[in-house]
């Protein structure tokens, strides 16, 4: 059944393709026959009693003209020109038109020039000037020249992947790719693997099964990132949960993981469960605004790589979380990978500690094999809440056992490493440090 979808959705991504490279055709022959229309629509009002219109310049009659002595290739003086107008309520009509080029003015004419003028009525006589260039095979050029780079750039971006590309989608905040090999369905966001369904579980069993089984009775769950449809996935093992709010910036990450079939058949259609409730908003802002209180916060955001990421990594923002909690709750963050960036991974568990001075810190990490050893940071109202309550059954990975060692038996010994916070976000700087020596060496 999966690999016959995939057949399908690959065979319909090479119809988009055509499909696409024809609707550029076609966008660009409508614009030139609407560009008239469209033009006329843009063109400035005046309080004036007068009309903009195209004509072209029949004749040059008179010139006197000097070199520009300021700007190379243009011309200061007078031009008389003899034109006509092609639209408008003159149209066919000739005027002798005096075309005067300055410093403010360097429209030069010449024979078969085709311009918009300025046709001004006032006692009974019509007054013409050369208003500015007539530009629409510029812009036919211009958009010519994007639709095709767009799907160049398509083009180029699917064949940088080793596995066949089965969607391709530029959102307004990322760019998203899945691919599909074999029973390896993986998810890109802006070139970055966000997981691979051969071990995706490691990932998501873990950072679902540390936080919830360490608060009793979980009823309302918070999950920051996690488009995807994953983590919600593992949340709703738990009989107790309730309700589940999912906050991610990007409502076509969220549509996708509802919509997809492959991706829905790998969150088992999460999204669509009525305890979930999808919220398309900025992690940061919704921390601050929510008047709610959660029973466990999972945060599964993308690694801080810049300005707009290091806020959901900054000490404000931990300590909002935990505002937020309720008495006895517990939170979670993904802390990047405490292989590739274990600078980064111990910044931001400081950072937690700094931000909830009163709560038991737990940094761990597990192997995930598509990404390495993975780091996370666990608040929980104190040490003995650990491991305090069952995991639900049906698990392919995590078990108690597991959970056991990685929490309490060999739990991340890291050294202090500062804080992170909106003033100082040095998370930007140590992340990106750790992974230079693995990008460019």
């Amino acid at each position: 059944m999966t690999t016959n979808i995939a057949r399908a959705i690959i065979l319909e991504q090479s119809m988009q393709e055509k499909v696409f490279a024809g609707a550029v055709l076609v966008v660009t022959a409508l614009l030139c026959i609407g560009m008239p229309k469209i033009s006329d629509k843009l063109k400035p009002e005046s309080p004036f009693t007068q009309e903009f219109a195209a004509g072209i310049v029949e004749e040059v009659l008179e010139e006197d003209l000097s070199p520009d002595p300021i700007v190379q290739g243009k011309f200061r003086g007078t031009q008389k020109l003899r034109v006509k107008i092609l639209e408008g309520t003159h149209k066919n009509m000739e005027f002798e038109v005096y075309n005067t080029l300055s410093s403010l003015h360097s429209n030069f004419a010449y024979k078969g020039l085709k311009a918009v003028f300025t046709l001004r009525n006032s006692g009974g006589k019509t007054a013409v000037w050369l208003y500015n260039l007539k530009r629409d095979t510029h812009v036919f050029v211009l958009l010519g020249l994007f639709f095709g780079a767009s799907w160049l750039e398509h083009r180029i971006d699917t064949k940088a992947y080793k596995d066949p590309v089965i969607l391709y989608q530029q959102s307004a905040y990322q760019k998203i790719v899945l691919t599909k090999y074999k029973q390896d369905l993986r998810l890109y966001l802006s070139n970055n693997l966000q997981f691979s369904s051969l071990d995706e579980a490691r990932y998501h069993e873990t950072l679902a099964g540390a936080a919830m089984t360490a608060v009793k009775q979980p009823k309302n769950v918070l999950i920051m990132g996690g488009g995807d449809g994953l983590l919600a996935r593992e949340i709703l093992r738990y009989p107790s949960v309730e309700h589940i709010t999912l906050v991610d910036i990007d409502p076509a990450m969220t549509q996708l993981a509802r919509t997809n079939p492959l991706l829905a058949e790998q969150n088992q259609r999460s999204l669509a469960s009525p305890k979930v409730r999808v919220v398309n908003e900025d992690a940061f802002l919704f921390a601050f605004k929510t008047h709610q209180t959660y029973d466990a916060i999972l945060i599964d955001l993308v690694d801080p790589s810049n300005d707009r990421l290091a806020k959901l990594y900054s000490q404000q923002f931990y300590r909002q979380a935990a505002r937020i909690l309720s008495p006895t709750g517990v939170m979670i963050t993904q802390a990047t990978s405490s292989y590739f960036s274990p600078n980064a991974f111990a910044m931001v568990a400081s950072t937690v500690a700094s931000a909830q001075p009163q709560r038991h810190i737990t940094p761990f990490s597990i192997n995930v094999p598509s990404f390495g050893e993975w780091g996370f940071v666990l608040s929980t109202k104190d040490k003995a809440s650990l491991l305090s309550q069952p995991l639900p059954p049906g698990l392919s990975y995590t078990d108690t056992k597991l959970l056991d060692y990685t929490l309490r038996q060999r739990p991340a010994s890291l050294p202090p490493a500062g804080t992170s916070t909106l003033l100082t976000p040095r998370i930007i700087d140590v992340y990106n440090r750790d992974m230079a020596q693995w990008r460019y060496q």
